[in-house]
């Protein structure tokens, strides 16, 4: 089947590529199920064995190579965007008189990678709850059907492939001392992003690499983009000058920031 004959796939909307879904009767595990059009490619090594002699006078001998085979899988800030809203669904739904629905920090450890369109486990696990903030620690989980195919259902076992620890509040309540902070980039330093930016385009091959970026729609400085896209001018080497906002027309949110990072790193 060539290309043109692969049949279209359609699209899916960040609310519903980050939805999770409360499994009945717990109120601790949540499940959904990784949306390929928000993951990327994933170069997995691997070891290719082949005979490297079939002379009679000597054995044969085993020629070794290293080959990267290419899949699709979420990437960290997909992940981090599925935990976050992790947090606020279950706050909502056992504090739904008092809940904590903002993440206020964040520490996540990616232990392995998750393949695209594979169902998931989001097991929360409340490690101190107070009337202004929660500390939640999550994990996101794929299950290993082969213990059950063998063993029955009820040996099927889970892999814990992030691990996030969230502490979470409700900014809209929240008072307190608060502290003079220093803009990052002065109001007056940001150009224009009608008459001094202009569209960024991607290569299309990024359609099939990261097709999340097709989600975004970006500016950079006239003229900037194609000098290095690891520096900017203005400040310096490991910073972007780029102005992004969602296709869909939604403003950015304390669960859709995470994607961010996925394609501007």
């Amino acid at each position: 089947m060539t290309r043109s004959q692969l049949p279209k796939r359609n699209f899916t909307p960040l609310s519903e590529a980050i939805q999770v879904f409360p499994v009945a009767g717990n109120n601790s595990i949540f499940t959904a199920t990784t949306a390929w059009d928000w993951c990327g490619a994933w170069y997995v090594p691997f070891l290719s064995f082949s005979p490297s002699s079939t002379l009679p006078s000597r054995p044969t001998q085993q020629a070794t190579q290293i080959v990267l085979k290419i899949s699709r899988a979420a990437h960290g800030g997909y992940l981090l965007a599925l935990i976050h809203s992790t947090a606020k669904a279950y706050s909502l739904l056992t504090s739904p008189s008092n809940p904590h629905p903002h993440v206020l920090t964040s520490h996540i450890q990616f232990l392995s990678p998750v393949l695209s369109s594979t169902p998931i486990r989001l097991t929360v696990r409340p490690l101190k709850l107070s009337s202004r903030v929660s500390i939640l620690q999550i994990e996101l989980q794929t299950s290993s059907p082969s213990a059950a195919k063998y063993l029955g259902p009820e040996s099927l076992s889970y892999k814990t492939h992030t691990l996030g620890i969230i502490t979470s509040g409700n900014l809209l309540t929240e008072t307190g001392l608060s502290f003079p902070t220093r803009e990052c980039v002065p109001k007056s330093e940001i150009p224009d992003r009608e008459t001094e930016c202009e569209e960024l385009i991607h290569p299309s091959f990024f359609s099939d690499v990261a097709p999340c970026i097709l989600k975004f729609t970006g500016r950079v400085i006239k003229g900037s983009y194609s000098v290095d896209m690891r520096l900017s001018d203005r400040f310096g080497r490991c910073t972007k000058d780029i102005w992004y906002a969602r296709e869909d027309g939604e403003d950015w949110d304390l669960e859709s920031l995470g994607v961010l990072c996925d394609f501007v790193s």
